[in-house]
């Protein structure tokens, strides 16, 4: 798994260092770097998912960034083998299948929860492409 940490929010401390072979963190200065590093890193096949956290930069920084880089990060995604996660404070990715907006925070620790019990413990709204209609995920 690639981490594509935009704002350097990321503590390793958090995870047992067990997950941590697993895992290749792109520390990044601003949000250019943060999707240029992405664009790098989901071309490569070795890694099945990559998140890409531009949570904690500035909004007009992230909204400054140039749609081309997005859909270049698209397509590179459509044709590669990762699973792709962009997490942002608010809508930013253009022509995306699928939006998951989280209503509330999780604390790290819910992720060891079983599936069943985190599913009904988050609060979430399933946005597919640019339309209006969002069903609820509830557990």
């Amino acid at each position: 798994m690639a981490l594509v940490d935009g704002a350097d929010g990321f503590d390793p401390r958090a995870l047992p260092e067990d997950s941590l072979r697993h895992l290749v963190w792109a520390r990044c200065a601003d949000a250019e770097g943060a999707l240029a590093a992405a664009d790098i890193l989901v071309r490569d096949v070795n890694y099945a998912a990559l998140v890409l956290d531009l949570r904690g930069l500035r909004e007009r920084a992230l909204r400054q960034l140039p749609a081309a880089g997005w859909h270049r990060l698209q397509r590179a995604a459509e044709h590669g083998a990762a699973a792709v996660l962009v997490q942002t404070p608010f809508p930013l990715v253009p022509a995306v299948p699928l939006r998951l907006s989280l209503d509330s925070p999780l604390a790290l620790a819910t992720c060891r929860l079983a599936r069943s019990d985190l599913i009904a413990r988050m609060p979430a709204s399933l946005v597919r492409g640019h339309a209006e209609e969002t069903r609820e995920l509830a557990g």
